[in-house]
């Protein structure tokens, strides 16, 4: 199993379809947006909710949401995982995910500072690390979030909860 294409936002049409059985609009440029075509099992779910426009969809392991208080998570935590993830479409790490706190914070209806408090938090946890700025020549610098802490922790929380069962 690739865990990479059940973590990304969907890049792949091939990855996407061989983990859900659903097939996904062709691969355009890197790092745009895919969405669900119509008639398929992921369209018939959730409809116009994930076609057309900046609407779309991501797969996250159902164990970030299952053992989220053994991650130490509160709901402000996983929702702001859940933005950052929201723009994680490729593994590479030139292409980590550098949404901007107070984009998620306008998402979420909470101030920017109440969003930079929690990943603060979710990097002292080890969830991410919020890398230093990077300077761009044509537009303002960029922060990249890796979330490889993350990723480590529900791998381990997958495979102990396998062995006892789940929840």
């Amino acid at each position: 199993m690739n865990i990479d294409c059940e973590w990304l936002y969907v890049h792949n049409s091939r990855c996407m379809e061989a983990h859900t059985n659903a097939a996904v609009e062709p691969a355009g440029e890197a790092g745009t947006r895919r969405h669900a075509r119509r008639g398929t099992a992921i369209d018939s779910k959730w409809g116009g909710a994930i076609l057309g426009g900046l609407n779309g969809y991501q797969l996250v392991p159902d164990v970030l949401l299952r053992k989220q208080v053994d991650l130490k998570l509160d709901p402000t935590d996983v929702v702001i995982l859940l933005n950052i993830c929201m723009h994680w479409w490729e593994s590479e790490p030139d292409n980590l995910p550098h949404p901007r706190p107070v984009t998620i914070a306008k998402r979420m209806g909470v101030s920017t500072r109440t969003v930079e408090r929690h990943i603060a938090r979710l990097s002292s946890l080890g969830i991410l690390e919020w890398k230093p700025p990077e300077a761009r020549a044509d537009s303002p610098s960029i922060r990249r979030f890796d979330l490889e802490g993350l990723r480590g922790l529900l791998e381990q929380l997958a495979e102990d909860s396998g062995q006892d069962g789940g929840d």
